[in-house]
């Protein structure tokens, strides 16, 4: 299981300080970090800001209109979401399915 602390050993620079925004699932918070070149908005489970918050899912943004999403708590892997059309879909299915 993956945390907030393994998200800034990976990331290319230190992540952006977490966010809640309307998107954001009860209980959760948002890290983006640039991983292997990839910027990334990780969804995480816990305290905001706390090294053992757990990674529950993530969306890589490849470019303008290619983003790719997936549940699990890995830097990397899990399982791909198909079918979302927006970020408040895949984050919701990141926690609900």
């Amino acid at each position: 299981m993956s945390t907030l602390a393994d998200i800034r050993r990976h990331a290319d620079q230190y992540p952006a300080p977490a966010t809640v925004d309307d998107d954001t699932p009860d209980g959760h918070f948002l890290v983006a970090a640039r991983v292997l070149g990839i910027v990334t908005t990780y969804l995480c489970v816990g305290a905001p800001n706390v090294g053992d918050a757990v990674i529950v899912g993530r969306i890589e943004w490849h470019d303008a209109t290619t983003a790719w999403a997936y549940r699990g708590s890995g830097i990397k892997g899990g399982r791909l979401l198909t079918g979302w059309i927006d970020s408040a879909e895949a984050f919701a299915a990141m926690v609900t399915s």
